[in-house]
């Protein structure tokens, strides 16, 4: 049975060569969040070359994420609004792609630690257990490895998401309320993956 599933984020991103600043801030937050280690994984990305648009193969599903608005500057880094769709066909779907076109997918492992956070109104979020609440945001520390060089790559991310569309709302509040310290990362890459995978994908 297929399971399609429509999302509207809204996002901020760094990235890094190192892991230094980008592991501390997210460790700070631990005394005030549960911590999920997930799993290691390979997402499969269509090297589309453009940064509005993100296509992928994650774990059996086909994932599309599409630009909704035009990004947003902050002190500290580039928020940006997507809408996400994702189909859940529990199939090999790369196995499906013509090998004359394989070449434009870019594996990329991932090793990722999140904490997740419910937004309860009034400015306030609250950790919580549940992975995947109504309304809330994640903040998540990720290793990536890319395509066949294995190029290692860290990222902090701040993601947000409502049922009603005040992702942007939430997002604002947790700019606000997190216990990371904002100014050190202003210095870092900030942009969304399709962006990310048009500048390193030199290999």
């Amino acid at each position: 049975m297929n399971s399609n599933t429509v999302f509207v984020t809204s996002e901020i991103r760094w990235f890094s060569s190192s892991d230094k600043i980008l592991r501390s801030e997210f460790e700070a937050c631990s005394e005030y969040g549960n911590i999920f280690d997930q799993s290691p994984r390979t997402d499969t990305y269509l090297d589309s070359k453009v940064k509005n648009t993100g296509i992928k193969f994650r774990e059996g599903s086909f994932e599309i994420k599409v630009k909704s608005g035009p990004d947003r500057s902050w002190r500290y880094g580039q928020i940006e609004r997507w809408i996400k769709w994702s189909i859940d066909e529990n199939l090999d779907l790369m196995s499906e792609i013509d090998e004359k076109v394989s070449q434009d997918w870019i594996p990329v492992w991932k090793k990722r630690s999140m904490m997740v956070f419910e937004w309860v109104g009034d400015n306030e979020l609250r950790s919580t257990k549940e992975e995947s609440p109504r309304s809330g945001c994640t903040l998540e520390f990720t290793e990536i490895r890319l395509g066949t060089a294995q190029k290692t790559i860290y990222t902090l991310g701040l993601e947000a998401f409502h049922h009603d569309g005040l992702s942007g709302k939430i997002l604002d509040d947790a700019l606000k309320n997190l216990y990371v310290e904002w100014a050190r990362l202003e210095d870092l890459p900030s942009y969304g993956y399709p962006e990310m995978l048009m500048k390193e994908n030199k290999f």
